[in-house]
């Protein structure tokens, strides 16, 4: 843990290291909310991003998660299954169908997930609103940079 003598650099480096367990802790929690569903991980981010992003068409959510088409259309299926999202033809392009998460289907994931809110909440709370900023900031600039890293790899 950092100390009062500890090095911008040695900060540096600790953050890394944090960053890479907090993401492993992350994907785990992540499949244990799948697993209690009977999802797959895949399944629950498409939702995440289908509620936080909104609806898309089958190509832009593939792109958007990295998939092919024939993975993305499988995922599409076992969520419709589940009543989870809900396909929609395009009023202007009848070939065109868009994805759109059935937010009263959610409902029950939110309950999962709102644990793990209150959790972060209630660390959060220890934080002064000029720290909250600072955290904000980093978050919104580590999003934007593994969006890019992820757009390299595609």
């Amino acid at each position: 843990m950092a100390t009062q003598s500890t090095t911008h650099q040695q900060y540096i480096d600790e953050l890394l290291l944090l960053g890479q367990l907090l993401g492993t802790e992350t994907a785990i929690f992540h499949h244990a909310v799948a697993s209690k569903l009977g999802l797959g991980v895949t399944d629950i981010k498409t939702l995440s991003i289908l509620l936080h992003e909104g609806s898309m068409t089958a190509g832009r959510l593939g792109h958007r998660l990295s998939l092919t088409t024939g993975a993305v259309t499988n995922i599409i299926n076992r969520l419709a299954r589940r009543n989870f999202v809900r396909r929609t033809v395009d009023a202007h392009d009848k070939r065109q169908v868009t994805v759109e998460a059935n937010t009263q289907a959610t409902m029950q994931i939110d309950k999962i997930y709102h644990s793990v809110g209150d959790a972060f909440g209630s660390i959060f709370r220890d934080y002064s609103t000029a720290e909250l900023h600072l955290l904000a900031n980093f978050h919104e600039k580590a999003i934007e940079a593994l969006k890019q890293e992820t757009s390299k790899l595609q």
